[in-house]
Parts: C-alpha cells; sequence; structure tokens
C-alpha cells in the first residue's frame, strides 16, 4: 500500500476520491459529494448538507480500477445508514460516517480490492 493512501489515524480505512450521490430514505433529492475515506464496509462522506444519524441512504459511486495503463470505470449502488456526522469548520462542509449495509458479492469483492 503507498504511503500517500494510507490513513494513520485510522489504519483501516485508506484514503480515497470517488464521487458520490446521497439520496437518503424518504426524500426525492440527490446530494453530491465525495467520499473521502473507505473501507469494505464504511464509507466517510463529505457534502455542504447535514444528515441525520441514524437516516438510512442510497449511495451511487464513480469508482476507478487501475490494472496497469488501463482505467476501468466502475459504478456502485449501495445502501447504507448515517453513523454519525459533523461539521468541519475550517472547510464548512460535513462530514458523515456511512455504515454499509447489505452490498451484492460483487460489489463487496470491488470495494474489498479497491481498499486493500
Amino acid at each position: 500500500m503507498s504511503q500517500e493512501n494510507y490513513n494513520h489515524d485510522n489504519p483501516k480505512r485508506k484514503f480515497v476520491r470517488w464521487r458520490a450521490a446521497i439520496m437518503p430514505k424518504h426524500h426525492a433529492q440527490i446530494f453530491e459529494g465525495k467520499i473521502i475515506e473507505a473501507n469494505s464496509d464504511s464509507l466517510i462522506f463529505l457534502s455542504d448538507i447535514a444528515l441525520k444519524p441514524g437516516s438510512e441512504t442510497r449511495l451511487m459511486l464513480e469508482v476507478f480500477e487501475f490494472n496497469g495503463a488501463e482505467t476501468i470505470k466502475n459504478q456502485l449502488d449501495l445502501s447504507g445508514k448515517i453513523v454519525d456526522s459533523a461539521l468541519i469548520g475550517h472547510i464548512s462542509l460535513f462530514r458523515h460516517q456511512i455504515q454499509l449495509q447489505s452490498t451484492n458479492h460483487q460489489q463487496q469483492q470491488l470495494l474489498n480490492k479497491l481498499t486493500q
């Protein structure tokens, strides 16, 4: 694992930069943001909106696999629950910790591969 992608504060999560959209349950609106840390069962999502901890959500992620000179773009459609939410003052964004729920086998394999 390369040094710049290793999170020394939480060695279970890897630093990533994935485009993401989140749709809280019982909402029709989709909110955009970025996934900045990930592992096989949780994500850190940055956005300019506050989401209530305990809320169930649908997440749509755009992730890339790099195989030598080839880049493969993948889209993941996941469900999760917001476990924690905090305002980051110096950048005026909200940091949401999301616990993933019920991923299918293929999506779980891809997450495992990208977050090793």
